[in-house]
């Protein structure tokens, strides 16, 4: 049951594969979740926890579902994005949010199950929300694409582009939407300490941006703002791109540096580490689960982040490349779906 999806999508072609759209707002799209679950009478409901979408199959588990398992899928709810988009607490939320994130708590607690696609997340859940132990599990979600290795993208764009000009320098990259929580402006500053420290280096930064809950001000704008004059032709800004036009950036970057104190799980790492870019992360992240700690900064030690993407730089070429390899082959073994998604289906 989705709100949007691919109508070119090959699992059409399935006849066990069904699709139900569901649209209109958050009470109708609940109202008629539950009407096609009664229908359905499933024996596993996997449901998200942004916007507790499932909230009233979890209400009414022993009037219609005593024998299905109903399980949360967490990732980043309401709560967690305001307090880390804002350094706020809880309590400075607006009344709208805080409604929001009673339900979605609601429903996590009437599952049976939560599920955190790392291991950073499920602590969290469970020092949080007050969620026990053993009702939480880790699987990871599953991206199964398929994407050409940074190698092959290279030697295919260079018969149109000159990208010899980029093999110089070393070349950091993040695509993912501008946001406060994202921490661009810490990536900007440890950058910026590069340079100021003699390393020829570029920034490429991409993303739609957001703005401001409470002065509206657009975050990519600030961060650009953030730079001094004299180190701006090292930093490249994009808004959002698709897969294809990534393809640029890919076949450039040597390093991916996600600097936001917490995070989950995002697809767009998981697909630059199978494109076989290493990517830097806190410790506190999904990421830490299959990265060694030469890729993982605290993101509460002043600096931390600037040493560790220096000491990767001064790393030889044959320890990156044995780094590199090291993460995709644990995040290849994490991802795949009989450790991340059949077992769910025995809980």
């Amino acid at each position: 049951m989705v709100l949007e999806y691919d109508v070119n999508c090959e699992l059409l072609a399935y006849k066990n594969f069904i699709i139900h759209r569901i649209n209109g707002d958050i009470e109708h799209i609940r109202e008629r979740i539950l009407e096609l679950a009664i229908d359905i009478k499933p024996d596993y409901i996997e449901i998200a926890d942004y916007n507790a979408l499932g909230l009233l199959i979890a209400v009414n588990k022993w009037k219609y579902f005593h024998q299905s398992c109903i399980v949360t899928n967490c990732h980043t709810a309401t709560r967690e994005i305001f307090m880390w988009n804002t350094d706020k607490i809880f309590d400075h939320a607006p009344d709208y949010l805080k409604q929001m994130s009673i339900q979605e708590e609601d429903q996590m607690k009437k599952s049976d199950y939560c599920i955190a696609p790392s291991t950073f997340l499920a602590r969290y859940i469970e020092r949080n929300y007050n969620i026990t132990h053993n009702t939480i599990k880790v699987f990871a979600n599953p991206y199964c694409n398929t994407y050409e290795i940074q190698s092959d993208i290279y030697a295919r764009l260079a018969n149109y582009y000159n990208l010899e000009e980029w093999k110089n320098s070393f070349n950091i990259a993040l695509i993912t939407r501008f946001e406060p929580r994202k921490r661009q402006m810490d990536l900007i500053k440890s950058f910026i300490s590069l340079l100021k420290h003699d390393i020829n280096a570029n920034l490429i930064l991409a993303g739609d941006t957001t703005y401001d809950l409470f002065d509206k001000s657009d975050y990519r704008y600030k961060c650009y703002k953030s730079i001094p004059h004299q180190y701006r032709s090292k930093v490249f800004f994009y808004d959002f791109m698709d897969i294809k036009e990534q393809e640029l950036i890919v076949a450039i970057t040597d390093l991916i540096v996600l600097p936001s104190p917490y995070e989950n799980q995002p697809y767009a790492m998981i697909q630059a580490i199978m494109s076989d870019i290493p990517v830097m992360a806190s410790k506190y992240s999904g990421i830490a689960d299959y990265s060694d700690d030469v890729l993982l900064f605290d993101p509460f030690l002043q600096d931390n982040l600037i040493h560790k993407i220096n000491a990767y730089i001064n790393t030889s070429t044959d320890e990156i490349i044995e780094i590199q390899k090291r993460q995709k082959e644990t995040l290849q073994t994490f991802i795949d779906p009989n450790l991340s998604i059949l077992p769910r289906f025995l809980l």
